[in-house]
């Protein structure tokens, strides 16, 4: 009897760690959303270097941002489209100092991407 009281008292043991330890563990250990793996594309990662390399997100002493990204069509033709704005009364050569470079780095970018492309659109920034 001692012997089926201990068993009895194991088995509800096990019992009781599985249905513990059950609740979520439904195979494959689930993670956060944001860090599920993604392949970007060689646009994406090509967009998201210039960003990060030539990218100027806030108005310094040149009173010019410049900003690199994706449009709706970028997937399509492979143009990486470039926001170059500036405050009133910045010199107009230096803006165009800028886009030369900016063109002129792209064009150099295609010797190793040939696809590569940039579509640069210039406004006058509202303050």
């Amino acid at each position: 009897m001692k012997k089926k009281i201990g068993f009895t008292v194991a088995g509800a043991a096990v019992l009781i760690a599985l249905v513990v330890h059950a609740p979520g563990q439904t195979g494959a250990r689930r993670q956060a959303p944001w860090l599920e793996p993604r392949n970007p594309t060689r646009l994406e990662w090509l967009a998201l270097e210039k960003q990060a390399s030539e990218g100027v997100n806030e108005f310094g002493s040149n009173g010019v941002t410049v900003n690199f990204y994706l449009g709706p069509d970028s997937v399509r033709t492979g143009e990486i489209f470039c926001d170059l704005a500036y405050l009133p009364g910045t010199q107009a050569q230096l803006v165009q100092m800028i886009e030369d470079g900016i063109l002129r780095r792209f064009e150099a970018q295609r010797r190793v991407d040939p696809w590569a492309r940039v579509k640069i659109i210039k406004k006058v920034a509202k303050r």
